[in-house]
């Protein structure tokens, strides 16, 4: 990296990308004692990172976030895109706030974030004013079985304009937690979801998704979602016809979608409604 950044004068760096990144390249270039800390603090804007380091039992994900994630958000002054992805087959250690002071993970600059983060609560914690100017936050959520009693910060985020939340486990906190952090979402113009929701009583059906969702983001353009519903009582199953959601897309303005209904057994049901919701062109 010392070469290719020492070859010449790029007056006109602004983006970075890194992969095969490992904490070591943190801990030994994101320096003040770095021939490259001028590039980087000055000049260095949007930042995109393949993370090669494993997420195991032998990593503390506080010393990881703290050393890691805070530093680069602290160590490049001038950052407003900052990208954290995996590389193949790498599951990279996620960011982790939850015994951290609420001054931690803080920028001013910051508008565009890509990360995973172990918790729901860390999602809330990234929403709860450190991260005032993002208009761009795409999160994955490792675990959403684990939250705290802690009452959030459930201010209105009028500079959000694109969300996008991934949980690829089974949540039972849709309506306690997931639902009200959408609320704060007024001013959103691209939306796209992807969950998967267990013993809510309901269906999330086409109704939910009107009255919930759609009519409290009233800027939406885009909208994205796949969502898994899972019960284990017998007769709740019931099937969500396609021109229901047709007519809901077609209310609001809105083409492309498709809905698919499952029913793994006697057991659990399943219903799983893929859209995706465009009324301009990509």
């Amino acid at each position: 990296m010392d070469c290719i950044l020492h070859a010449a004068d790029y007056r006109n760096l602004t983006e970075l990308k890194l992969f095969n990144f490992t904490k070591e390249v943190a801990l030994n270039y994101f320096t003040n004692e770095s021939s490259l800390q001028y590039i980087f603090q000055e000049k260095i804007t949007n930042l995109i990172i393949a993370n090669k380091d494993r997420c195991s039992r032998m990593v503390s994900l506080e010393y990881y976030s703290r050393n890691v994630y805070e530093h680069i958000l602290k160590f490049f002054k001038k950052l407003k895109h900052l990208s954290i992805i995996e590389t193949f087959n790498r599951f990279y250690p996620p960011l982790s706030l939850c015994h951290s002071p609420s001054t931690s993970f803080f920028s001013s600059t910051l508008t565009h974030l890509r990360i995973k983060v172990s918790t729901l609560d860390d999602c809330f914690y990234l929403l709860d004013g450190r991260l005032k100017q993002l208009t761009t936050f795409i999160i994955e959520i490792c675990d959403t079985s684990k939250s705290s009693s802690i009452i959030h910060n459930m201010d209105d985020l009028p500079n959000l304009k694109c969300f996008s939340l991934k949980c690829y486990r089974q949540t039972n906190k849709y309506d306690e937690k997931i639902l009200p952090l959408l609320h704060r979402m007024t001013y959103l113009e691209k939306l796209t979801l992807y969950l998967r929701i267990q013993n809510r009583g309901r269906f999330i059906d086409n109704s939910h998704i009107q009255n919930e969702i759609l009519l409290n983001m009233p800027r939406l353009h885009s909208f994205t979602f796949c969502i898994n519903t899972y019960d284990d009582t017998d007769d709740l199953f019931r099937y969500v016809p396609n021109q229901d959601i047709q007519r809901i897309a077609t209310n609001n303005g809105h083409q492309q979608c498709m809905a698919n209904i499952i029913k793994y057994n006697s057991s659990c049901q399943a219903i799983q409604s893929t859209q995706r919701f465009n009324n301009r062109p990509d």
